[in-house]
C-alpha cells in the first residue's frame, strides 16, 4: 500500500464545514486566554478544520509545559461552539492515556482508546511475542465508533505504530478530518526513529504546528526547566540533574543510589495511605525490566510486610497487564491495563492436550481466580480472571515448549488443530506484572503525582538519543516532586 499517494489523492465524500468563521473567533467561554503563538497554532488548526479542499491529517507537536492541552481544549470549544452536536473522538493509544485526557475537561466528546475508536482488539503471537491487532468480531453488528466522527483528536501520536496508523488510512480517505497530537522528544515505536505521522508530515504537505515555548510560572518550574533542557539537545547531550526544590516542596530532589535516603523515600510513599487509595500517587521509573523487577519486589516486600507469607497475588495488588486477556467474547482486558486486585481465592484447573493423533495428556494447575478492578470508558470494570500460581509456573511453560514444538514439526495436515491448541492453552490464563515500578515506555502517556526516576538505570543505555528520550520521558511524569536517583 503507497500511504503517500493515498493520502495525496482528495476524497470525493468531503463536505464543507459550512457556517464556521474566517477570522478568529469570539469566546468560547472557557475562560481560557491563548498566548499568541497558542492562537496562531489554534487558528491555522481551525482553518485546517474548515477547509473542505484540505482533505489530509495534521500535525500538532507540544513539547511539555507548552500548553498544548490549554490550546486543544480552546479548539475543540471553538468547533462546538459554531457545530454544537458535532461528533468528535478524542483518542489515544492506551486507556490510561484516555483517562489523562478526561481530566483535561473538554465536554462534549467520545473517549475511547483508539482501539475502541477502531472497533479492532490486540492479540499477541506468542510464537514471535509481537503484539498484533484483527478486527473485534463480538461487536460485528455495530460499526466502530470512529465511523460516526467527523473529527478524530489522537493524543500521544509518538506512542502509534504503523499498523494502527495504516488501520486509520481508509477513514481519512473518506474524509475524516484526523488530527495527530503529541511530544515528538517522547520515546518512538520500536525500531523506529519516529511514528508516521511526526516523520512525514512536511513530505506529504499535512497541515503541521508546533509549540515550543514554555509557559512561565510565578516560581518557575524545576521539573519543566530540566525537560525543556533535554527536548533541546536530546540528539547528543548529556544532562546532570540539580537538587531544586521549590517552598511548597516540589522540584527535583536528587538521591544517591542505594542510599538510606532512597529506602527513606520508598518508604515513605508507596506505605502513604494516598497512594493505597491511588497508584499514581509515586512510580519508580526506570529503562530496564529487570531493574524494573528488582524494585517491584522491593516496594512488595514494603507493602505486605505484615504478611506471613507473600504470594504472586495479593489482595489491594496493584498491577498491569502484561498481555491482552480476553474475559468474554465482548470484554478485553488490553495490555498495560492499570488493575487492582480487589479479591482472591485458589483453585486447582485440570488442562487436556493431545498430540494430534488422538492421544490425549491432563496435567492439573493451581490458579489464583482473582477478582480485578479497573477504569474504562469513563466507569469502574469489575471481573474474575484465573491467574497462575507460582507453584505450577515450571509445569506450565514446560506444557508450552511442548505444544509449540508439536505444531512446529507437524504435518500439515494437522498443524492447524496444533497451533490453535496451543494459543488456546496460552491464553487460558492473564499474564500481569507489578504496577509499583515501570519502565519508562510503560509510563508513556501516564502522568503521577510524584517519581522516582532511576537515571543510574537509564544511563546504561548507550544510544545517545534514545538515553535522552527515555529520560524526558522518565522526567516528565511527575506533577509534583521527581525524584532522580544518581
Amino acid at each position: 500500500m503507497d500511504i503517500t499517494a493515498l493520502l495525496k489523492q482528495p476524497s470525493s465524500s468531503v463536505k464543507p464545514q459550512s457556517g464556521m468563521p474566517q477570522t478568529s473567533t469570539p469566546s468560547t467561554g472557557t475562560g481560557i486566554i491563548l498566548s499568541g503563538s497558542q492562537q496562531t497554532v489554534h487558528d491555522r488548526l481551525l482553518n485546517w478544520f474548515r477547509d473542505p479542499q484540505d482533505t489530509k491529517p495534521a500535525v500538532f507537536r507540544g513539547y511539555a509545559g507548552v500548553g498544548k492541552t490549554t490550546t486543544l481544549v480552546e479548539l475543540v470549544a471553538t468547533i462546538l461552539k459554531h457545530y454544537p452536536n458535532l461528533p468528535i473522538g478524542m483518542t489515544a493509544p492506551t486507556h490510561k492515556a484516555v483517562k489523562v485526557m478526561r481530566k483535561n475537561g473538554i465536554k462534549g466528546v467520545l473517549y475511547r482508546t483508539i482501539h475502541s475508536m477502531l472497533g479492532i482488539k490486540e492479540v499477541i503471537d506468542y510464537t514471535t511475542g509481537e503484539i498484533k491487532y484483527k478486527p473485534d468480531t463480538a461487536n460485528k453488528l455495530e460499526p466502530p465508533p470512529i465511523e460516526d466522527m467527523k473529527l478524530l483528536i489522537l493524543d500521544e501520536t509518538s506512542m502509534l505504530s504503523d499498523e494502527l496508523f495504516h488501520y486509520l488510512v481508509p477513514y481519512i480517505k473518506k474524509g475524516l478530518k484526523v488530527l495527530f497530537t503529541g511530544d515528538p522528544a517522547q520515546i518512538p515505536p520500536v525500531k523506529h526513529v519516529d511514528c508516521i505521522p511526526f516523520r512525514n508530515a512536511e513530505h506529504w504537505g499535512m497541515t503541521s504546528v508546533e509549540l515550543t515555548e514554555v509557559m512561565r510560572q510565578k516560581d518557575g518550574n524545576p521539573i519543566l526547566e530540566f525537560a525543556t533542557a533535554i527536548r533541546t539537545d536530546y540528539k547528543s547531550g548529556s544532562f546532570t540533574p540539580n537538587h531544586h526544590l521549590l517552598d511548597n516542596g516540589e522540584g527535583i530532589h536528587v538521591v544517591e543510589h542505594a542510599s538510606a535516603e532512597e529506602d527513606k523515600i520508598l518508604e515513605e510513599y508507596f506505605s502513604s495511605p494516598k497512594f493505597k487509595q491511588d497508584s499514581d500517587y509515586m512510580k519508580v521509573i526506570a529503562w530496564m525490566n529487570r531493574t524494573v523487577d528488582g524494585y517491584n519486589e522491593r516496594i512488595r516486600s514494603i507493602l505486605f510486610r505484615d504478611h506471613a507469607h507473600i504470594s504472586d497475588v495479593m489482595v489491594g495488588e496493584k498491577m498491569l497487564m502484561a498481555h491482552p486477556f480476553a474475559i468474554s467474547a465482548r470484554q478485553l482486558l488490553t495490555r498495560n491495563e492499570e488493575v487492582e486486585v480487589k479479591d482472591v481465592y485458589t483453585v486447582t484447573r485440570e488442562i487436556m492436550t493431545h498430540n494430534g493423533y488422538g492421544v490425549k495428556t491432563y496435567i492439573t494447575v493451581t490458579t489464583y481466580m482473582t477478582k480485578l478492578e479497573w477504569f474504562e470508558n469513563g466507569g469502574i470494570k469489575l471481573a474474575t480472571v484465573p491467574i497462575l500460581h507460582e507453584q505450577s509456573k515450571g509445569e506450565y511453560i514446560k506444557l508450552m515448549e511442548e505444544l509449540k514444538s508439536l505444531a512446529i514439526s507437524a504435518d500439515p495436515v494437522r498443524r492447524t488443530a496444533l497451533w490453535k491448541q496451543f494459543y488456546n492453552v496460552a491464553e487460558m490464563f492473564a499474564k500481569v506484572k507489578y504496577n509499583y515500578a515501570v519502565t519508562a515506555h510503560t509510563s508513556q502517556g501516564s502522568t503521577y503525582d510524584n517519581c522516582l526516576v532511576l537515571k543510574w538505570d537509564i544511563d546504561c543505555n548507550q544510544n545517545i538519543e534514545e538515553r535522552n528520550r527515555i529520560l524526558y520521558v522518565a522526567a516528565t511524569r511527575a506533577r509534583n516532586t521527581l525524584f532522580i536517583e544518581i
